[in-house]
């Protein structure tokens, strides 16, 4: 529920609020959510590989591609030491 709350910007309490709410209204469908038992995880990378496997990338390339951050950063390093090399000398 920390999680949740942290996430939305919401207080503990108010997310405890929400989600006995939403609990209480899939219930009436006939749906059970326990929000006590759930685990916060992002399935995004795991998406993203099984999508490449998909369409014929290797698994292991996948996975061991940089992310985004690393990514960024090699760029960002890249610029610096090409614009160190324009760089006219002094004299």
């Amino acid at each position: 529920m920390q999680h949740l709350a942290e996430r939305k910007g919401w207080t503990l309490e108010f997310a405890h609020q929400a989600a006995a709410d939403i609990s209480n209204r899939v219930q009436e469908v006939g749906l059970a959510f326990n929000y006590d038992r759930t685990v916060a995880a992002n399935t995004f990378e795991a998406h993203l590989t099984a999508l490449a496997v998909d369409i014929g990338l290797p698994e292991d390339d996948v996975k061991n591609a940089p992310g985004p951050g690393q990514f960024a950063d090699d760029v960002r390093r890249a610029i610096a030491e090409a614009m160190q090399r324009r760089r006219p000398t002094s004299c």
